[in-house]
């Protein structure tokens, strides 16, 4: 059974281009893909426990901060890996993630091979074990 990464992001061009790139690194581990917050709130309640979680922050109904909050408040979820994956470069977004838990923050690439380093570094990071 492959794992699984539970990706939340609301924009449709960037689940595009992440799903490109899985594709394009040929990676194992199965994408699934939430368009928002709330939707990944409600995944990681009643399906099976992803090896990582990505999140966008700027997502509709539920961002991703509140989600990192939940998260890091589950008992069963607390050794999660979640990683932020923004466009915003912004310092307090930078230091309010990790303030709540996130294991590791990253700036969206506007490059799709710069896109698809990244994410092979995030799997070789968390999921190449």
């Amino acid at each position: 059974m492959s794992r699984i990464v539970l990706y939340a992001e609301d924009d449709e061009n960037d689940v595009f281009l992440i799903r490109h790139c899985w594709k394009k690194l040929n990676l194992p581990e199965t994408l699934e893909i939430v368009p928002d917050g709330a939707r990944a709130i409600e995944y990681l309640t009643a399906q099976a426990r992803p090896a990582l979680v990505l999140l966008d922050l700027n997502m509709p109904r539920v961002g991703g901060m509140e989600v990192l909050r939940w998260v890091r408040g589950e008992a069963h979820l607390r050794d999660l890996p979640v990683a932020i994956l923004s466009s915003s470069n912004q310092k307090k977004d930078m230091e309010g993630a990790q303030a709540l838990g996130a294991d590791g923050y990253f700036v969206k690439p506007s490059n799709v091979n710069q896109l698809a380093d990244l994410i092979g570094g995030l799997r070789g990071r968390w999921l190449a074990k």
